[in-house]
């Protein structure tokens, strides 16, 4: 049980590590939490969720990015992948057979970026940011730039919402049972 938890510290530890290889532009890879998240529909109490799934991003060879979330989901935790295509822009990628645009944008504070999805989910035309950090607890700064972000794409930051992260890693690292591994969506 002890080499299964250090194999999978071990593992995790360097997805969070900069790729040292890249040049000295600061790549979106690792672990990282939602700290808020605003859209343009207005969300129901019902869909409004305070509590939201950790994330792990992680750049690919061919230069699409996949995005694992660990939610639970029935009382156990799962996880699912999804993958963002790279374009020819730069920090611009798709998804959904191209229907959704999503843009990666670094943000002043070290390690914290804001995801910008636009176009076409379930039918319906979207457009929502959300702030992600490394750490467990937002930075004021970040929150705080968020805002100008959410302000300047025509957001209503009277609809931002902040988050929290759920519980679903410690289960990973541990090696719970109640962890199902990764289904592709």
């Amino acid at each position: 049980m002890k080499i299964l938890f250090l194999s999978i510290a071990l593992c995790l530890f360097s997805i969070l590590q900069a790729k040292e290889s890249q040049s000295s532009e600061e790549v979106l890879e690792g672990l990282f939490h939602i700290k808020a998240v605003v859209g343009d529909k207005e969300l129901t109490k019902e869909k409004r969720s305070k509590v939201v799934p950790s994330i792990i991003i992680q750049q690919l060879d061919d230069g699409n990015v996949e995005i694992s979330v660990m939610m639970r989901k029935n009382g156990k935790c799962q996880t699912s992948k999804t993958k963002l295509e790279k374009t020819v822009k730069l920090n611009k990628f798709t998804m959904n057979e191209g229907k959704l645009q999503v843009y990666i944008t670094k943000m002043a504070m070290k390690d914290n970026w804001i995801i910008l999805y636009e176009g076409e989910l379930h039918g319906e035309q979207i457009r929502v940011a959300k702030l992600l950090s490394p750490y467990m607890h937002a930075n004021q700064k970040a929150i705080k730039e968020f805002k100008l972000f959410s302000k300047k794409e025509g957001f209503d930051e009277r609809k931002i919402i902040f988050l929290s992260a759920e519980d679903c890693l410690i289960d990973y690292i541990s090696g719970e049972e109640n962890f199902v591994p990764p289904q592709y969506e």
